[in-house]
């Protein structure tokens, strides 16, 4: 099985979605993680490194989707809200 074919097999998967459907699927490196949510690429690897943030390794290149990345921000946001609540609670 070619990496390509990987990859249609891991979009279909994971979307559920008809083959035509995953021409809008795209897969991020680190670099383009870092752009698009201005964290530094340290911050995403760290991320990746402990399991927070989901990728694919191939090759030796991390690969993420748009997807895992915006779900790994919203968690984020979350948990300082939860954090900053607690402060709140605690005063």
């Amino acid at each position: 099985m070619s990496l390509s074919d990987k990859v249609r097999e891991e979009n279909m998967k994971e979307e559920n979605t008809r083959p035509e459907m995953n021409l809008e699927i795209r897969w991020l490196t680190i670099k383009d993680v870092v752009l698009y949510s201005s964290f530094s690429e340290r911050t995403i690897r760290r991320a990746i490194f402990a399991g927070e943030l989901k990728s694919t390794k191939i090759r030796s290149k991390y690969l993420l989707r748009k997807t895992w990345v915006d779900r790994w921000l919203l968690n984020l946001g979350n948990r300082t809200l939860k954090v900053e609540h607690k402060a709140l609670v605690d005063l």
